[in-house]
């Protein structure tokens, strides 16, 4: 027998012994005419075998209708019970489309069986940077019959070689000037100003890209700037050019150079002025000297820092840890005996290692030690990387001692056992702190009035053979192949005078090791 049969009246008789069958017929009859009877429409076992197929919408009696009103469909007036059925069945895509153009448009075919078009007023509103937008290519052309051909075909550079299908061509004036514009698309390579454009390779006649500009080199990109300023663009080719600030970057700082007094004989070359600033700054202390006459460094001397950056191939793992310690690091030679020594100031990639040389060289050392001799390692490799500078002036701060040097482009180290020597005063001074700006420098840019001045060789010289007047603005006079000899000094009548100090120290006497005495007589 099934689980959940709709009639159960088709079992009745057989739920009597045949032997009550056979002698009660008739109440067995009778039994079977009353569950036929609950069977009917809208009777007790009708309605109960039934609910199961009742909670299908397409399958339920009418009176369950409302119930289902009542769970989906609450406060809706709908035209007949088919429609009823139908939107209960449906009412689910209604409710997962909820607040889209698609359940407006299905909430009123369901109740009204009508179709409607839903307009949105957001899709008339201008909304900010929502626009389309697009960034034409063209190029600018000089004039040429030829260019009105090029719509809708390829043309190329002919020396660049570069490729583009012409759009469009217009023509405009601009500042008095007739000016053709090409505008391209499907661009394939970079054409170049000055080349001639054409259709099908042929230069004759045809027109020559004069711009538009494409790209700026910044040689000074200055300061103080924002990104969105704009700036005019001055050519002696183009005309109406506009650059925008894209990005700026933070820099250490500036320096701007005020010029106290101008003086007398410089010259915009820097073959015979030279223009010196500090580009590394160093805060020293302990400044000392064995000569007691000299107190301070010589100026325009070199100042350096000896640096060794050393290298190992074997040796302990340790040895570094031991060596940053502020230890003392000695090299050695293959023998034991000690060539060198120094202290760690930097520790660089891999196996190698910055030290300040105290004395000797680690260059001609084999192995380095440290205080903790099991920690010794083998030498490699050992690149000099002394730094150094010409001492060009000092300041006394109320915190600290500054001087500032002309330096080479290789850092110098600050701690405990750093120090800095005089190449000519052999003046020491223990490093306390460094500066962190680079490329401070300046060089003469321009001149005012120069006045040329005749310079008479009998006056400089007792062995000259020249009698006659020299008009010159630098007079370069060489003892070792003129005859003339050094000069002590040189008088002019202006009343500036120039004496042998002017060529007593530096930066006269290192130019390029030689005799020579180099004399300016230009006058500003």
């Amino acid at each position: 027998m099934p689980s959940n049969p709709e009639f159960i009246s088709n079992f009745i008789e057989d739920q009597f012994p045949e032997i009550f069958r056979e002698s009660n017929s008739e109440i067995v009859q009778f039994i079977l005419a009353y569950y036929e009877w609950l069977e009917t429409t809208n009777q007790t076992n009708k309605v109960l075998r039934n609910l199961q197929k009742n909670r299908d919408i397409d399958d339920t009696i009418s009176d369950f209708i409302i119930h289902f009103k009542k769970t989906f469909l609450q406060g809706t007036q709908l035209q007949s019970e088919s429609d009823e059925r139908f939107m209960i069945k449906h009412i689910s895509d209604l409710y997962q489309s909820k607040g889209s153009i698609r359940s407006i448009e299905l909430l009123i075919r369901m109740l009204f069986g009508q179709e409607i078009e839903v307009f949105l007023p957001s899709s008339r509103v201008l909304i900010p940077s929502q626009s389309s937008f697009s960034k034409p290519t063209y190029v600018e052309l000089s004039p040429s019959e030829r260019t009105k051909n090029f719509i809708g075909k390829e043309v190329i550079g002919s020396s660049s070689n570069a490729t583009a299908f012409v759009e469009s061509v217009i023509t405009k004036v601009i500042a008095g000037k007739r000016i053709t514009l090409a505008f391209l698309s499907n661009k394939v390579g970079n054409f170049q100003t000055g080349e001639f454009i054409s259709d099908d390779g042929l230069i004759e006649d045809a027109p020559k890209m004069i711009g538009s500009l494409s790209n700026i080199t910044i040689t000074n990109g200055g300061r103080l700037f924002t990104i969105g300023d704009t700036f005019d663009i001055i050519s002696s080719t183009g005309k109406d050019g506009k650059a925008r600030v894209t990005s700026v970057q933070d820099a250490t700082g500036k320096v701007d150079y005020a010029l106290a007094n101008g003086g007398y004989g410089y010259t915009i070359s820097n073959t015979y002025t030279r223009s010196l600033s500090s580009n590394a700054t160093l805060v020293v202390e302990n400044t000392s000297n064995a000569n007691s006459e000299i107190e301070d460094f010589f100026l325009f001397e070199n100042v350096s820092q000896p640096i060794a950056n050393v290298s190992w191939t074997s040796g302990n793992l340790h040895f570094i840890s031991y060596a940053n310690s502020l230890n003392e690091i000695q090299g050695a030679n293959t023998s034991g005996s000690i060539v060198a020594n120094g202290y760690w100031v930097a520790t660089g990639t891999g196996n190698v290692i910055s030290i300040i040389t105290h004395s000797g060289d680690f260059a001609d050392a084999d192995f380095l030690y440290s205080a903790n001799a099991a920690t010794n390692v083998a030498i490699d490799t050992v690149v000099n990387a002394t730094a150094i500078g010409e001492f060009i002036g000092r300041e006394t701060r109320e915190t600290a001692n500054v001087i500032g040097l002309n330096a080479n482009n290789k850092p110098f180290y600050k701690g405990p056992y750093t120090f800095i020597i005089g190449a000519a005063s052999n003046t020491y001074a223990n490093v306390a702190n460094t500066g962190s700006g680079v490329g401070g420098d300046y060089e003469v840019g321009t001149l005012g009035t120069s006045e040329s001045l005749s310079l008479f060789t009998d006056i400089i010289g007792a062995n000259n053979t020249a009698l006659n007047p020299v008009p010159t603005s630098n007079v370069h006079v060489f003892g070792s192949n003129s005859g003339v000899g050094f000069v002590d000094s040189v008088t002019i009548d202006t009343g500036v005078g120039i004496t042998n100090q002017a060529n007593a120290g530096f930066p006269f006497l290192l130019m390029d090791n030689l005799e020579p005495v180099i004399i300016f007589l230009k006058l500003i």
